[in-house]
């Protein structure tokens, strides 16, 4: 592992520790923004546009991708998206460890799902991650009433 990327990454992880909540939300809504042009924005557009429904979408998640599971929790309104492992490259190649880090996948998640989802409000919460010492990192996607 490239030594200046070792410690870079270990005085952001440090900071991301001391940072309050809401200044890590600010930092790593970016990051997730970046996360998500990279690639995954793109593959959730094309799920979507083969998706009878939101049942449909969140079904095909599961189905098109071996390292994601889905659930249906409520139809048509909440779901859980799960991952066995953590898949974030800042950790798989050792470079970040922090559960704190995670925020930056919530961010990466509502920034996919606002681009297909168009208005339509939602919510995503984290429920569990790897990095915080669960067995699978598990976000919940809760659609709202439209106002």
């Amino acid at each position: 592992m490239n030594d200046f990327f070792k410690i870079w990454f270990g005085g952001f992880e440090h900071a991301l520790n001391l940072i309050c909540d809401e200044e890590r939300t600010h930092v790593l809504c970016e990051c997730g923004k970046a996360c998500s042009e990279s690639g995954t924005k793109d593959w959730y557009r094309s799920v979507y546009n083969k998706s009878s429904s939101l049942d449909d979408f969140f079904a095909r998640l599961g189905q098109e991708n071996e390292f994601v599971k889905t659930e249906t929790v409520e139809k048509n309104r909440v779901y859980d998206l799960i991952y066995p492992k953590c898949l974030c490259d800042l950790y798989t190649c050792g470079y970040v460890t922090t559960g704190r880090l995670c925020e930056c996948s919530r961010q990466s998640l509502i920034y996919n799902l606002k681009a297909i989802l168009n208005e339509q409000p939602f919510t995503v919460t984290l429920l569990s991650t790897v990095l915080r010492g669960d067995s699978e990192c598990r976000l919940r996607v809760k659609l709202c009433e439209e106002q």
